[in-house]
């Protein structure tokens, strides 16, 4: 059987100005599949059964002075909801049963009138043509309009959270017709003969929600269901993204070409046929033959001349010998080839030269290829109230979500905790830092031990990684934390920093084949919901030096500075798998609840 899942969006939004104009829109969200489903199902060969859902269409109040005055009566829409199966055509029957819910988001609505009298009611019929009279958490009523008009339904003026509708409701379908059930669902908002404007502006936000399993409420799986081709830029990292102009292999490496001005894609194999590797405690690094960079990690960049006069190469302002190994063996240059054939880097004051080989153009994966599901681009729904239970969360608790990795979902403070040193005694080893004691002692303590209990304690690599001019989001994340990082864990904590890859991935798809020094970039940075605006700590050490840690600066370019300098930091955790989704959509303004 292939399955559907239907989940449409109920959205209230209510206007009362001083006029008596009052706006109620219920709009539904579009179909989605449930993770593991396919969207391909073919009716007419009808060799599995086919369990369908559906919603008819979006419910609608549009109120206003002329419709809702005194004595107009009550506004009401509805819709309907749809599950249909068709049996295959071996043996012509079939039988299963689904579920049906209703989540409330968010709810800013509230009585007002003195006696609490209902102003949203929510009526559902069920298949068989009952009115369903019994949910639980929700109070059945009789609300009496102005007009003397009574509804029956279930009072939703101020609920939120998710209450099941039905459970395992079955449903048969026997010979070649398919049996088709329907839900009915109205929307009435009652016209009181009282003053109701202090619910102007106020909204509410809820799901429709029908489907073959019973609903999973924890977080980690809503947000991974929520994923549908980057819909609000949430992407799927299972190494189906790859780069679309190409790039160079090189000794089995990814690399991108570069050219004078540092970090072009490649787009042909001309851009390919000179690709050297320089090693610096084994992380490779690339750079064009036909350039020699100087000042590295300031990337000055100059071109390569031979001086037949001298007989050596030398850049536009100083003569270089060309070395033939890293030993430091000089080897006199003949020829203009012999000057492209060879490059030079300099690193911790001495210039370091090795020969260059050719590349092979073609493409390459540039997703983190982890099965994660990670947010990306300019300002995505990933918002989350975190500390705090008020009505209106603080901007204080507001945090955001970097992804889901495996069952646990990662979090940043949106804001800045501070300017602190990584290390006062300026060591980049994350096990002795202040840092790590500044975050798992001083920030953890100020949470209450509820929320203290919904983080995880989980395994941070913090071995660190060499720095480079050009590595991507990708190229960083294999050395930082994927299958060439390195093996130095840190498990005894629980809260971190992000890593330098996490920053990578939150540009837009667009930019992930761009070297993380180009992130200083103003287009860039407007598309990548991650940059802060201010000088900010990774977690990573760079792991050539034994004081130097990677940093964001203020222009969101990648470097690295001494652990003892003061800059922003922004806390980051997992929560626990168990951790439930109860309310909010995501928004600034209605960050997600968890329970």
């Amino acid at each position: 059987m292939k399955e559907w899942l239907r989940k449409n969006k109920f959205l209230l939004l209510i206007i009362i100005s001083i006029l008596a104009v009052v706006g109620v829109t219920f709009a539904f969200f579009q179909p989605q599949l449930q993770s593991g489903d396919s969207k391909d199902v073919d009716i007419n060969a009808n060799t599995t059964d086919d369990l369908q859902f559906n919603i008819t269409n979006d419910i609608s109040l549009n109120i206003n002075q002329f419709n809702f005055g005194v004595n107009a009566g009550n506004l009401s829409s509805n819709a309907t909801g749809t599950a249909t199966l068709l049996a295959n055509n071996s043996t012509n029957t079939a039988t299963y049963t689904y579920y049906v819910y209703f989540r409330i988001n968010y709810n800013e609505f509230v009585y007002t009138s003195s006696d609490s009298k209902p102003e949203i009611i929510l009526s559902i019929t069920n298949p068989s043509g009952q009115e369903v009279t019994s949910i639980e958490g929700l109070n059945y009523v009789t609300a009496s309009g102005a007009d003397g008009t009574q509804v029956k339904g279930f009072d939703i003026t101020t609920a939120s959270g998710l209450f099941p509708i039905a459970i395992n409701y079955s449903i048969s379908a026997n010979g070649t017709t398919p049996t088709v059930q329907e839900w009915d669902f109205t929307a009435t908002f009652i016209n009181l003969d009282s003053d109701q404007q202090a619910n102007t502006g106020k909204s509410m936000d809820a799901d429709i929600i029908m489907q073959r399993e019973e609903y999973d409420s924890t977080f980690a799986t809503v947000i991974k269901n929520l994923y549908t081709d980057g819909s609000n830029g949430l992407y799927y990292h299972d190494g189906s993204m790859i780069s679309t102009q190409g790039i160079c292999t090189y000794n089995d490496n990814e690399v991108f070409a570069l050219t004078e001005s540092g970090g072009e894609q490649a787009s042909n194999e001309t851009d390919c046929e000179r690709i050297f590797s320089l090693t610096f405690d084994g992380t490779p690094e690339y750079y064009d033959a036909s350039i020699i960079t100087v000042g590295v990690p300031e990337g000055v960049v100059k071109e390569v001349n031979w001086n037949s006069s001298s007989g050596i190469c030398e850049t536009k302002t100083s003569k270089i010998p060309v070395y033939s190994e890293m030993n430091g063996e000089t080897d006199v240059p003949a020829s203009q080839s012999e000057c492209v054939g060879y490059g030079a880097v300099m690193r911790d004051g001495a210039l370091l030269f090795e020969e260059m080989g050719s590349g092979t153009f073609g493409q390459a994966i540039i997703d983190a290829n982890d099965n994660s599901y990670r947010y990306a681009g300019a300002n995505p729904n990933n918002y989350v109230c975190f500390g705090s239970d008020d009505a209106s969360c603080p901007s204080d608790n507001l945090y955001r979500i970097i992804g889901v990795f495996d069952n646990e979902v990662k979090l940043i403070k949106s804001t800045s905790y501070g300017s602190y040193a990584w290390d006062s005694n300026n060591s980049n080893t994350w096990s002795s830092s202040t840092m790590r004691s500044t975050l798992n002692t001083t920030y953890y303590n100020s949470l209450s031990a509820t929320w203290q209990n919904k983080i995880a304690t989980h395994t941070w690599k913090v071995g660190g990684m060499e720095w480079s001019l050009t590595n991507t989001a990708k190229q960083y994340y294999d050395t930082e934390v994927g299958s060439s990082s390195s093996s130095t864990t840190d498990s005894m904590k629980k809260i971190g920093l992000m890593y330098v890859s996490d920053y990578g991935f939150a540009a837009s798809t667009d930019y992930w084949t761009t070297g993380l020094n180009g992130y200083n970039d103003s287009t860039l940075r407007s598309t990548n919901w991650l940059y802060l605006g201010s000088t900010e700590w990774t977690l990573t050490p760079i792991s050539s030096s034994s004081t130097d840690v990677f940093i964001l600066y203020s222009n969101g370019f990648l470097d690295g500075n001494n652990a003892n300098n003061g800059y922003s930091v922004r806390p980051v955790f997992y929560l626990n798998s168990d951790v439930l989704l109860v309310g909010g959509n995501g928004t600034e303004s209605h960050p997600y609840r968890i329970s």
